[in-house]
């Protein structure tokens, strides 16, 4: 979700920190103590998510060399060059303070020397999926289809998760994971 409760006041809290950051070194706290059990095999932690939650799993796997993969569905926004007919850059500063230092750069995102659509290269070779729908009014497809060094996916679909989006994450995670017993 959006962690209302926890972003009130969360830039007096942690000046330094930006609120997508802190996601992030949670995320990656959890795939560590993850790999820390006896039961889990490390080598085959994936991340996934939804939108917000897409968007942590892409991030925390460009930081966090554990994480052996990642699926996303409506989680990749590309920030570089102009997104017309959506929130672009503002999305991530403005509007919901991910990252608010981008704001800066609202207007001028051909100045952005790297951004979300950058993500898979620095996840690379670990496998990534993109599932983005062709109507989902955050980001431009035609944009996501030009990202490198990922497996995209454009059903014709809005930004919401459905039970066969679900599917096609979990079957593409399941393909490289391998299979799990009790499934």
């Amino acid at each position: 979700g959006t962690r209302v409760e926890h972003a009130r006041e969360f830039y007096e809290r942690y000046p330094k920190w930006s609120l997508l950051g802190k996601m992030v070194a949670d995320t990656r706290a959890a795939v560590k103590a993850l790999a820390a059990l006896e039961a889990v095999d490390p080598t085959r932690i994936y991340l996934a998510g939804f939108s917000l939650g897409g968007r942590v799993a892409l991030w925390t796997a460009a930081f966090e060399p554990m994480a052996a993969g990642v699926a996303s569905v409506g989680g990749l926004w590309p920030m570089k060059g102009r997104q017309e007919g959506t929130e672009g850059l503002q999305h991530f500063s403005h509007l919901h303070g991910l990252l608010p230092r981008l704001g800066f750069f609202a207007g001028r995102e051909q100045e952005l020397s790297a951004g979300e659509e950058d993500l898979p290269g620095r996840i690379a070779p670990r496998p990534v999926l993109l599932i983005h729908g062709t109507r989902d009014r955050y980001a431009a497809v035609s944009l996501v289809r030009q990202v490198k060094q990922a497996e995209i996916q454009t059903p014709d679909e809005f930004h919401r998760l459905t039970p066969k989006l679900t599917g096609s994450m979990v079957e593409w995670l399941a393909a490289r994971a391998g299979a799990m017993k009790g499934m």
